[in-house]
C-alpha cells in the first residue's frame, strides 16, 4: 500500500463521515429542533434548515465526484 492510496482512503472516508453527517441533519430528532416559527431573511426557519442540508449535501457528493473519490 502506498502513500497515495491510503490518502485516497482517508479522503473516501473523510467525505463517507460528512455525507453521514448530512444524513442524520436531515432525520426528524435534529429537524424538530428547526421547527420554530421564526422566521430567516423572511424564510421560515425550517425551510432554511432544508436548503441548508440539501445545497450541502450536492456540495459534498460533487467534491466526491471531482476528487474520484
Amino acid at each position: 500500500m502506498n502513500a497515495g492510496s491510503r490518502s485516497r482512503g482517508a479522503r473516501s472516508r473523510a467525505f463517507f463521515i460528512m455525507y453521514a453527517v448530512l444524513v442524520l441533519c436531515g432525520l426528524w430528532p435534529v429537524i424538530a429542533i428547526f421547527n420554530r416559527p421564526v422566521l430567516f431573511l423572511g424564510l421560515p426557519l425550517l425551510e432554511v434548515w432544508s436548503f441548508f442540508v440539501a445545497i450541502a449535501t450536492a456540495v459534498v457528493l460533487f467534491l466526491a465526484d471531482i476528487r474520484g473519490d
